[in-house]
């Protein structure tokens, strides 16, 4: 008789195969957690630049409506009460009309984050002479 080498196929996997597949899949789920934590972080941090937009847009129509005396600043009520609103001078007053600066400011992990724009607005006593009849 002769010995000849077992020829029958290889059933199941080795060990080290094993731990190679399950290795690469926990690198692969690592990545994706990864992913999935960086587009929600990035996703609240442009939630709330939108909404610091919008509540600038609608202090500006308030100082519009009012008139202001810069310096000036307050805070936001309700849902928006993590924001609060400055305003300055950004210059030299011409007859009515002032440039001011008017800014949304809110923290984010330690750190100020800001909107702001720069327009010409209304002293507050021009406002009340306008609105009187």
């Amino acid at each position: 008789m002769k010995n000849t080498p077992n020829t029958k196929s290889q059933q199941g996997f080795l060990l080290i195969e094993v731990l190679f597949s399950a290795a690469l899949l926990a690198l692969v789920i690592a990545v994706i957690a990864g992913s999935f934590s960086s587009s929600y972080r990035a996703l609240s941090a442009s939630r709330k630049s939108t909404r610091a937009a919008l509540l600038l847009e609608s202090k500006l129509s308030e100082l519009r409506r009012t008139g202001i005396d810069a310096p000036d600043k307050g805070e936001f009520e309700g849902e928006a009460a993590i924001f609060t609103w400055q305003a300055a001078p950004a210059g030299d007053c011409a007859d009515t009309l002032c440039p001011v600066t008017v800014a949304v400011e809110w923290q984010v992990r330690g750190a100020v984050r800001r909107v702001s724009a720069t327009t010409l607005l209304p002293h507050a006593q021009n406002t009340a002479e306008a609105l009187r009849p």
